[in-house]
């Protein structure tokens, strides 16, 4: 299955996020921020990413441009699906 990078400064959505997917037979990595999450990117090699848009800087935008250039099949180039918590 696919190897996922998911970014989140929310320790409950990552491990929501987490429990979904590797259930789904992936193999999960996780960051809590932005910085973080660059530096895993520059270490390894994924086939997606999960990105929360509100982060402190860098925020999930600026992020997934940043992932773009580094991993670009990561970042796949169609429009980015929002997704809310309440």
């Amino acid at each position: 299955m696919a190897r996922i990078l998911i970014v989140d400064d929310d320790a409950d959505v990552r491990r929501m996020l987490r429990f979904v997917l590797q259930r789904s037979g992936h193999e999960i990595e996780e960051a809590e921020d932005g910085s973080e999450g660059l530096r895993k990117a520059v270490a390894g090699t994924y086939d997606a990413a999960v990105v929360d848009y509100q982060m402190p800087p860098p925020d999930g935008l600026e992020l997934l441009g940043q992932l773009r250039e580094l991993q670009p099949r990561c970042v796949r180039p169609s429009h980015p699906v929002p997704w809310t918590s309440l």
